[in-house]
C-alpha cells in the first residue's frame, strides 16, 4: 500500500501507468493489486513505488486512511 504525495503526484500517475494493476485510493493512500490478486512482496512493491514515483505508507498513514474509508478487501 502506498502513499500519495496529494494533488501534486496524484497528477503525474497515468492511466497506463496503472493500467495493469486494480487499485483503490483514499485520503492519499492507495492499493495496488497485481492480476486481482495480493502478490506484490516488499522488493516488488519499492520497485512499483520507484517506478510510479511514490513512497510507501507508513503505518500511521494506514491507519488513518483505513479510518477515513480506504478498503482493503476485494
Amino acid at each position: 500500500i502506498i502513499k500519495l504525495w496529494w494533488k501534486i503526484t496524484i497528477w503525474s500517475i497515468t492511466k497506463v501507468q496503472l493500467s495493469a494493476w486494480l487499485y483503490t485510493l483514499c485520503c492519499g493512500v492507495f492499493l495496488l493489486i497485481e492480476g486481482g490478486r495480493y502478490t506484490l512482496n516488499f522488493t516488488a512493491a519499492r520497485d512499483t513505488c520507484l517506478s510510479l514515483n511514490v513512497t510507501m505508507a507508513t503505518k500511521a498513514q494506514m491507519e488513518w486512511a483505513i479510518q477515513h474509508g480506504l478498503e482493503t478487501c476485494k
